[in-house]
């Protein structure tokens, strides 16, 4: 967007409402959708029609509700997604460019896995909050007559709780419904450790020495001492072999016997050799 004016207006529309408070939201919807002088029901007179109770009605009650959500929290996301495509190095885009990808392509195979740790630590947060929904917001929306559609386990839990006066039966709902959002999170952050290999946490990572790996493909796999810091490889013979192995002996066995001299260097006072190997 070039034009300043409108991409600052965008941009306030679409911040504001994620850092204002829930009040002033519900009464924004309100202000709008109020069947008796709402903006949408006098536009809606204006041009003949018979007003809509949209507050009242149980079947407008997802609609707005869902509308409202998108509209109150799609701005500060897409902070969070332009932050994560910042980290993504240009360069990658040059070079994809100048093998022929086009947009579509540049999406799909370095945007998109660019930003998908982003994506899934987010999907594991707001899966964590699905049992909540949004308490504050469906209590200022809602009344008799949307509680069969607008009512969830918190507004109920209130109602039968707090305002009927059932503590223990609140308690209850209560403890049930944040041991379901703890179980939700932890099958879903599995789920993502081992499909995508990210997740909230990960266990420590203990960093062994590599003189004390067993050795693959080479060695006993017995432990080993540090190799010593003067020992040297055993000069090649005429024929290019290592020394001591023979230069009659088959090129693949010289081979394994100089990576394996390589990787696992013994002190020049040890005779071993590598598996298989006298």
């Amino acid at each position: 967007v070039h034009h300043s004016l409108f991409r600052r207006w965008v941009q306030t529309i679409s911040y504001v409402p994620h850092f204002v408070s829930i009040v002033v939201v519900v009464g924004l919807i309100n202000a709008m959708f109020n069947s008796e002088n709402g903006l949408v029901n006098t536009v809606l007179g204006r041009l003949g029609m018979e007003p809509v109770p949209f507050l009242i009605l149980p079947g407008w009650f997802r609609p707005l509700y869902v509308g409202s959500d998108i509209w109150q929290h799609f701005g500060w996301r897409a902070i969070i997604y332009l932050a994560a495509l910042t980290a993504i190095d240009q360069e990658q885009y040059d070079a994809a460019w100048v093998d022929g990808a086009n947009r579509w392509q540049q999406l799909r195979f370095i945007t998109l896995p660019g930003i998908a740790p982003t994506i899934i630590i987010l999907m594991i947060l707001y899966v964590g909050q699905m049992m909540s929904v949004g308490f504050e917001k469906i209590l200022l929306m809602y009344g008799p007559g949307t509680y069969e559609t607008a009512d969830v386990i918190s507004t109920f839990v209130y109602r039968r709780g707090i305002t009927g006066g059932d503590y223990s039966f609140a308690a209850a709902a209560g403890l049930f419904n944040s041991v379901i959002n703890l179980s939700l999170i932890l099958l879903v952050n599995r789920l993502s450790k081992q499909l995508t290999g990210t997740s909230l946490w990960s266990p420590h990572r203990v960093v062994r020495h590599p003189a004390r790996r067993r050795p693959f493909g080479c060695g006993l796999g017995r432990r080993t001492a540090p190799p010593h810091p003067r020992e040297r490889l055993p000069a090649p013979c005429a024929g290019g072999h290592p020394a001591g192995g023979g230069c009659a002996e088959d090129a693949f066995r010289q081979n394994r016997r100089t990576r394996c001299a390589r990787r696992h260097p013994r002190p020049p006072t040890e005779e071993r050799g590598c598996a298989g190997e006298p």
